[in-house]
C-alpha cells in the first residue's frame, strides 16, 4: 500500500471520527433535571391548519391559539373551545388586551394587511 493511500484513508477515518464524535447523543443533552420546566398537560387541537404563537391569558383561564384562518379559544382549565374567531388568513400572534376588551392578531393578510382586532 503506497504512502498517499495509508495518508488518504487516515484522513478519512479521522473526519468519519470527528462526525460520529459530533452527532453523537451524548454531545446534545436535554435540559436538566432542575430546570424549572415541566410538562403539566398536554391539550389536543385537532382541526385543520397549522398554528403559531400561542397566548394564555390567565386572568380570564383563556388560551389563545392563531391557526390559519381563525382564532380558537380554550379554557384553561378544561382544554376545550370556547370560542372561534373566523374570517382570517395567515395569523401568527394573538396579544390581548383586557383593560379595553380587546384582542389583536398579527399576520392578518386582507385588503389592509397587518394588525387586526377583535372582542374578548
Amino acid at each position: 500500500m503506497s504512502l498517499r493511500r495509508i495518508f488518504g484513508l487516515s484522513s478519512w477515518a479521522t473526519i468519519l471520527g470527528i462526525c460520529v464524535l459530533l452527532l453523537s447523543p451524548g454531545v446534545f443533552r436535554a435540559a436538566p433535571q432542575n430546570s424549572g420546566y415541566r410538562v403539566i398537560r398536554s391539550i389536543t387541537l385537532g382541526g385543520e391548519g397549522g398554528w403559531d404563537y400561542v397566548t394564555v391569558d390567565s386572568d380570564a383561564k383563556a388560551i389563545y391559539i392563531p391557526r390559519s384562518t381563525h382564532v380558537m379559544v380554550l379554557d384553561e382549565d378544561s382544554g376545550k373551545v370556547i370560542g372561534d374567531i373566523q374570517g382570517m388568513n395567515e395569523l401568527h400572534g394573538v396579544a390581548v388586551a383586557p383593560e379595553f376588551n380587546r384582542g389583536f392578531v398579527t399576520g392578518n393578510k386582507s385588503e389592509q394587511e397587518g394588525t387586526s382586532t377583535f372582542s374578548i
